[in-house]
């Protein structure tokens, strides 16, 4: 079966012609997504890979733009890769090969660049990445089980995909668009797995805190977003609940009591001088070669306030400015 890449990018041309480089498409269809970039296409882009189709949207976000390279896609895959990514030779076969045999949606390995570990908060991230890792029962050809994807490097059939209805595009928050789809696409027999060998680099610019914890706060709320738009996501997931139970008291809570401790999490939160200055501790812990695991400690409370932030105003925004109610974890 052969694959048609598909690339949604907005204003990042040239992390799109690294990934370009990187990718041996050879007689392979590549797809890419202009999501209503200010800057025109370079004149580079044309020039090294006349092959690659553009097309050019109005801005609607990433489901919008991986919706439309989809359907314009002649291959019988979908190949998802976002614009930030490097891959290496045969990247495109090894996704082909794992579709042979069932109908799958197959999630590739995503890394950080090495560089991440030359500073302390770019080691963080990579043991942050290192806890997501699936780990769960290998397949007798190498994939393993998971209860998750990352559309940032995943194919599965385009029939598949349009028969699913693509991407939501009612969830405009990056972080929760790929999970959605997984479960519709787990829910209707597509088998999900993990393949470890189909690695792509991904050049995060999320290097230091401050602007990792602003990108925790938008996928906090697009959670909500999630939620808000299929509630039952809560009952077809269990570690999902299990997450929200520990995490997201927002949307889990079952008491007063536990309400109660949200509004007074909220409070703090919500005050952008105890973040900032948790964030100042950090960077002034980082100058004086604090141990990791310190470090770790400090990060780790600064992403959870950040996150509290996120989950409060995307709540807020849904209820129009009423006070927060407390959403069951029973699907609706």
């Amino acid at each position: 079966m052969r694959a048609t890449t598909v690339i949604a990018t907005h204003e990042r041309w040239s992390s799109l012609l690294r990934l370009l480089g990187s990718l041996d498409s050879r007689d392979r269809e590549v797809i890419v997504v202009d999501d209503g970039s200010k800057q025109p296409p370079p004149l580079e882009l044309r020039r090294r890979f006349p092959r690659v189709r553009l097309l050019s949207n109005p801005h609607g976000g990433r489901c919008v733009a991986r919706n439309s390279g989809a359907r314009a896609a002649q291959g019988e895959l979908v190949l998802f890769l976002d614009d930030d990514m490097e891959v290496g030779p045969g990247f495109i076969e090894g996704h082909e090969a794992y579709h042979a045999a069932a109908d799958r949606m197959i999630t590739g390995a995503v890394r950080l660049p090495g560089a991440f570990a030359e500073t302390p908060f770019g080691r963080f991230r990579l043991w942050l990445e290192g806890m997501y890792e699936p780990a769960g029962r290998r397949t007798a050809d190498g994939l393993c089980e998971i209860d998750g994807t990352t559309a940032q490097n995943m194919s599965l059939r385009r029939e598949t995909f349009l028969r699913l209805g693509g991407f939501d595009e009612r969830l405009r928050s990056a972080g929760c668009e790929d999970y959605d789809l997984f479960l519709r696409a787990r829910n209707n027999g597509t088998r999900p797995a993990y393949a470890p060998d189909l690695r792509a680099i991904h050049h995060d610019s999320f290097a230091d805190l401050r602007r990792y914890a602003a990108r925790e706060r938008t996928h906090a709320g697009g959670w909500v977003e999630l939620i808000a738009t299929r509630p039952a996501v809560l009952a077809e997931s269990p570690r999902f609940v299990d997450f929200c139970r520990r995490c997201e008291p927002a949307l889990a809570a079952r008491s007063s009591l536990a309400r109660a401790a949200w509004v007074a999490g909220w409070s703090l939160a919500a005050r952008a001088g105890a973040r900032d200055s948790l964030c100042t501790l950090a960077e002034r812990l980082e100058r004086l070669g604090a141990p990791d695991a310190l470090l770790r400690k400090v990060y780790f409370r600064v992403l959870v306030l950040e996150e509290l932030v996120g989950y409060r105003e995307a709540v807020d925004r849904l209820l129009g400015g009423r006070p927060p109610v407390v959403l069951s974890t029973r699907a609706a």
